[in-house]
């Protein structure tokens, strides 16, 4: 179990070292670096839900992984990056769309897709509905709640905090992956370039 632990935080390292080239060789976490394009809600808890989530999927890939033959590897991080390919530019559109910001305070936060009955009864607001512009939005003092139902806010608010947890999970499938195999190549002296062949799972 010791044995395990250890190598568990020896890829947390690799893991923390590659990601931080991948925000620019910043010795920051990603959540830090990509403080712009968080999702508005929940406002204190996106860092600590985004640690927690890489933490788990760096169990998951651990465990599953660590002595997987090479085509296995090759697979989840093929699975890992079409994820990506999938979910981030969804998040970006949703964020752009569905949020807005607050110009006092460069406060986010989300909008709904269903204006509010009070709302629809406003022959201008209803005709641009559910797609508000700033206008009305500072109209109604940057409050979400008179604008859009509490329901379809909630929608929103969940729907970019799992597009931005998909986005975590693929990114960290793709680099505890590779380090994992890397790592293991490493730790049984085969070269781990191009030319390297996979002969199955390092013996125990």
């Amino acid at each position: 179990m010791a044995d395990g632990l250890e190598d568990f935080r020896k890829l947390l390292g690799e893991f923390a070292s590659l990601g931080a080239w991948a925000v620019g060789g910043a010795a920051i976490p990603f959540v830090a670096a990509l403080l712009s394009i968080t999702p508005p809600w929940p406002p204190a808890g996106i860092a600590p839900l985004t640690s927690i989530l890489v933490l788990i999927a760096n169990v998951v890939v651990f465990q599953f992984l660590r002595k997987a033959p090479r085509r296995k590897i090759n697979r989840t991080i093929i699975l890992s990056c079409t994820l990506m390919a999938i979910a981030a530019p969804i998040y970006l559109l949703a964020l752009s769309i569905l949020t807005y910001d607050i110009p006092t305070t460069d406060e986010r936060r989300a909008k709904g897709f269903i204006c509010s009955a009070e709302v629809l009864s406003i022959p201008d607001y209803a005709a641009k509905c559910p797609f508000l512009t700033t206008t009305e939005i500072e109209a109604a003092t940057y409050n979400a709640e008179e604008l859009w139902t509490p329901e379809s806010i909630a929608f929103v608010r969940v729907g970019l905090i799992m597009a931005w947890s998909l986005c975590f999970i693929a990114l960290t499938g793709i680099i505890s992956s590779f380090a994992v195999y890397q790592m293991r190549q490493r730790g049984s002296g085969k070269p781990t370039g191009p030319a390297a062949k996979d002969s199955g799972p390092t013996p125990a």
